[in-house]
């Protein structure tokens, strides 16, 4: 598939899985921004999940540790509702798709950290157009794991049928 092609398939995913989705800009990388309020029984939060799908137009412009912060920025200051930390918190998926991914790209998303902050996670996910893979962060996260599960399904069904993990 061209990165063209994935954006736009991951694009109607969120549509499928009952995101509302637009189109912003974040930083440099034109993004679909899909956005839904879902409840996490388990800590009894209101979480809002922003789950944006970015191209970059060339693999040296693939800084997904930007592109996901400036993500997080994002969700965190378009959430609706109470201010975060009222029982209510941000996750932000961002994917970044790219025409190809080398091994050093792949090695810095596979042990890079995702980026938090208060009430707020994201989670980086290279997406390599040309073989139809994605990658995430491999360790383990150890503050807001609770929500990992959360994070995990969200990837899992914007990409089922679409993109295979590694």
């Amino acid at each position: 598939m061209t990165p063209e092609e994935t954006v736009g398939h991951l694009a109607a995913r969120l549509h499928e899985t009952g995101f509302t989705v637009q189109q912003v800009q974040i930083g440099p990388t034109p993004t679909y921004m899909g956005h839904k309020r879902v409840m996490h029984w388990p800590t009894l939060t209101s979480m809002h999940v922003f789950t944006a799908i970015g191209q970059a137009t060339h693999p040296q412009y693939a800084d997904t540790a930007a592109y996901t912060h400036a993500v997080l920025h994002y969700a965190s200051k378009h959430k609706p509702g109470l201010p975060l930390g009222l029982q209510t918190g941000v996750l932000a998926p961002a994917f970044l798709v790219v025409p190809a991914t080398d091994d050093e790209m792949r090695h810095i998303v596979a042990e890079r950290m995702p980026p938090r902050r208060f009430a707020a996670i994201g989670e980086s996910v290279l997406v390599d157009a040309h073989y139809g893979r994605y990658l995430r962060h491999q360790g383990r996260r150890l503050v807001g794991g609770a929500y990992n599960k959360t994070i995990s399904r969200t990837i899992e069904a914007t990409t089922a049928g679409i993109l295979l993990p590694g």
